[in-house]
């Protein structure tokens, strides 16, 4: 299942990438189950979906960017790539920050270039969440 997941991710960051310039997306990390997959963690469930976490500079910045569309869930606005609900790009997650996340992200393999969330702070988010697929996740993490 790794293998398919991170055929999904890198393929939804490739869809990405044809709307919105890497360039544009400097102040952005790939955040959630995409991240745990692309940091090499078999998830015991496939991934659908690319969340991006974005500063609140770049979300200004890129409700101007053709291609994209501001939405709402949970009473939070984001925005997806266009139709495609499967990439959703937030400028907040519960219980962490863009910054101390930014800070410890990397670039790796499958991610074209894009910075991707560690562990240790997808573990923190994971608990924060504390839905039962969080849990569950957070149990492939520590094996």
């Amino acid at each position: 299942m790794l293998e398919n997941n991170l055929a999904t991710a890198s393929n939804l960051i490739h869809n990405l990438l044809e709307i919105v310039p890497i360039a544009s997306l400097s102040d952005a990390v790939v955040f959630g189950s995409a991240a745990i997959v692309l940091n090499r963690i078999e998830l015991n469930r496939p991934i659908h979906d690319l969340d991006l976490f974005i500063s609140g500079a770049a979300c200004q910045s890129l409700r101007q960017q053709p291609g994209l569309v501001e939405r709402e869930k949970y009473g939070i606005h984001f925005l997806t790539a266009g139709d495609d609900e499967r990439i959703e790009l937030w400028s907040s997650f519960l219980g962490v920050d863009f910054d101390g996340i930014k800070d410890h992200a990397r670039p790796l393999q499958g991610s074209y270039g894009l910075l991707v969330a560690s562990l240790a702070d997808l573990r923190i988010w994971k608990k924060a969440q504390g839905r039962p697929k969080d849990i569950e996740d957070l149990h492939c993490m520590e094996a």
